[in-house]
C-alpha cells in the first residue's frame, strides 16, 4: 500500500511536467521568463543566453527597479536555467544582489568545457564587471576594466575567456584563464588608442588565434568602412587594422564566423542607416588576404545580428527588422539562396529586442529576447527555440545526453497512441502504464534495448476512459512519468 502511495504522489506530480519536443522544425511557443515589466517602474532589458555541454540552459536579464528619482533605476540581474531544453525553467533568481546603486547593460555569457557559466556585464559607471557560476554558487562581483560602449565575450577550445570591449576612442581586450580560482585575474591591454573604431565581432580558428571585424570611421569621407584584423595566440599580439577590399562605400562589418572548411565569413553592411541597408556576406580563406563579396543576404535588417554556422555550414541569422515593432527574423541559406522567417511580430501592439541567440550540438537554436507592449509599456523577456532543418535526421545529432521520455502523441487518444523515448547508451529499459490509483495496467517494455530513439504503440480498448499514467525506467532507476488522457 504504501508503494502505491508513493507511485501514485509522484505520478500526480511528473503530470505537471511539459516534455522535451523532438524535430522541432518550427519555433517553440513563447516562454515568458521575467516577471511583467511595467515601465518607467520596473524594466526587463539586455537579455543572455548560453548553453553547457549537457545541454542546460542559461538565461540572463537586467531587472530595473526606479528609485525615488523618476527615470532612475537600480538594476540587477536575474537568471533563471533549464534542462529540458526550455520546457521548465527554475525559479527567477537575483545573482548580483551586491549592486544596489547603479543601472546595469549587456550581459555576455558563455560555458566552459567544465560546464562552468561565466558573464561579463557593464555598469552605469562605465565598469565591466565578472562573475563565474559553478553550477551552485555564483562568485563575487569582480572589476575587469572601464569601457563606456560595447562589450563581447567569448571563450576559446583551452578555455581562455576573452572579453573586448569599445569606446569611441579606445578598444581593448580582457583575458582569463577559466580554470583560475582567482576570478579577479584578468590582463587588459590596449588594442588601438586615439582611433574610432569600434570591434563587433570575432571567433577562434582551430589554434586559437583570434579574428576579429568591425567598423572603421575614415574621418576625409566621413563614413565607416568594415576592417579586419587577427590576434596571434603564440606570440599574444594584435596584427594591423586591414580595411577589407574593394569596398567603397558606407559599410561595417557586424558578425564573423569560421566554417569547416577553414573559410572566414564576414556579415557585412551596407549603408549610413537601417531604413536603406543591404546585408552581404564576404568571405575569405584563413590563408589568404583578399575578401570576396559572396552574395546579397537581406535588407533594412537592424545592424546589431547573430551569424549561427551549423556543422554542415548552412549560415543562420537572427536579428531585428528595422521597423516600428522591430520584428525578430530568422534567415537561412538554402539551396544557394536566403529564406527568412518571422520569429516573433505582432504589428499592432508590440515591438521586440534586444535579443541573443546560441546553437547547441548543431542542431538547436535556443533565443531570449525582450518585448514591449508598445500601448501600457508592459515589458518582458522571452525564450523560443527551434531546431535546425538539415533534410537528414541524423539520430546521433537528435539524441540528447540523457535519457528523455516524450509525450504521447496523439493526446488525448481513442484505442491507441504512440510513446516515444530516446537512451545515450544501450540500457535496460522498463515501460509500464499506471492508473489513476497507481496500480500497473500494462507492461509494454521490459528488457535491453540499443542507444537511440524508440517509439512503442500503446492499445488501450480494454481500458475504461480517464487519466492513465506511463513511466520510464532505465537500468533500475525511475527517469521520467508522463500523463495521458484515454477517451473511448
Amino acid at each position: 500500500m504504501e508503494n502505491k502511495i508513493l507511485i501514485f504522489a509522484f505520478l500526480f506530480i511528473s503530470f505537471l511536467q511539459p516534455t522535451q519536443i523532438f524535430a522541432q522544425y518550427e519555433w517553440s511557443e513563447p516562454i515568458q521568463l521575467s516577471e511583467d515589466g511595467n515601465y518607467p517602474a520596473t524594466t526587463n532589458s539586455s537579455p543572455a543566453i548560453t548553453v553547457d555541454s549537457n545541454g542546460v540552459i542559461y538565461a540572463f536579464w537586467v531587472r530595473g527597479i526606479e528609485t525615488e528619482d523618476p527615470f532612475v533605476w537600480r538594476c540587477h540581474i536575474e537568471f533563471r536555467k533549464s534542462a529540458d531544453g526550455g520546457q521548465t525553467w527554475s525559479e527567477i533568481e537575483n545573482i548580483t544582489p551586491e549592486n544596489t546603486e547603479s543601472r546595469l547593460y549587456r550581459i555576455n555569457a558563455v560555458c566552459d568545457s567544465q560546464n562552468n557559466v561565466h558573464i561579463v556585464y557593464k555598469a552605469e559607471s562605465t565598469m565591466i564587471y565578472y562573475k563565474k557560476y559553478d553550477g551552485t554558487t555564483w562568485s563575487s562581483q569582480e572589476e575587469i576594466y572601464y569601457c563606456n560602449n560595447g562589450l563581447n565575450l567569448k571563450i576559446d577550445s583551452n578555455n581562455r575567456l576573452y572579453a573586448i570591449m569599445w569606446s569611441p576612442t579606445q578598444t581593448y581586450y580582457a583575458y582569463h584563464e577559466a580554470s583560475d580560482t582567482n576570478t579577479a585575474n584578468w590582463t587588459v591591454t590596449c588594442i588601438s588608442a586615439y582611433e574610432n573604431m569600434y570591434m563587433k565581432d570575432f571567433t577562434f580558428d582551430a589554434d586559437n588565434n583570434i579574428h576579429a571585424v568591425g567598423e572603421y570611421y575614415i574621418y576625409a569621407l566621413d563614413e565607416y568602412r568594415p576592417f579586419y584584423m587577427k590576434y596571434d595566440r603564440s606570440r599574444e599580439r594584435w596584427g594591423t587594422i586591414r580595411l577589407m577590399d574593394y569596398i567603397e562605400e558606407a559599410s561595417s562589418a557586424q558578425a564573423i564566423i569560421l566554417t569547416n572548411e577553414g573559410n572566414l565569413i564576414s556579415s557585412i553592411c551596407y549603408g549610413t542607416n537601417d531604413y536603406t541597408n543591404k546585408n552581404f556576406i564576404y568571405t575569405k580563406s584563413l590563408l589568404d588576404t583578399l575578401w570576396q563579396n559572396a552574395g546579397y543576404v537581406n535588407s533594412n535588417m537592424s545592424r546589431s545580428k547573430e551569424m549561427l554556422i551549423s556543422s554542415d555550414d548552412h549560415l543562420h541569422f537572427v536579428e531585428n527588422e528595422f521597423s516600428i515593432n522591430a520584428n525578430i527574423i530568422y534567415t537561412t541559406n538554402v539551396s544557394g539562396s536566403f529564406l527568412r522567417e518571422v520569429v516573433q511580430s505582432d504589428t499592432a501592439n508590440y515591438s521586440y529586442g534586444p535579443f541573443d541567440v546560441e546553437l547547441y550540438n548543431n542542431r538547436f537554436i535556443y533565443s531570449v529576447y525582450g518585448k514591449s507592449n508598445t500601448e501600457n509599456f508592459y515589458n518582458y523577456i522571452y525564450f523560443q527555440s527551434r531546431q535546425i532543418e538539415t533534410g537528414i535526421d541524423d539520430p546521433e545529432l537528435t539524441l540528447p545526453a540523457t535519457a528523455t521520455l516524450n509525450q504521447n502523441y496523439p493526446n488525448p487518444f481513442n484505442n491507441e497512441t504512440e510513446i516515444t523515448f530516446s537512451i545515450p547508451k544501450a540500457s535496460e529499459i522498463q515501460l509500464n502504464i499506471y492508473n489513476i490509483k497507481g496500480e500497473i495496467v500494462k507492461s509494454l517494455l521490459n528488457k535491453k534495448m540499443n542507444k537511440g530513439i524508440h517509439s512503442v504503440n500503446f492499445q488501450a480498448n480494454v481500458l475504461n476512459t480517464g487519466i492513465y499514467f506511463y513511466q520510464l525506467v532505465v537500468n533500475g532507476k525511475i527517469l521520467q512519468t508522463k500523463s495521458m488522457l484515454y477517451l473511448k
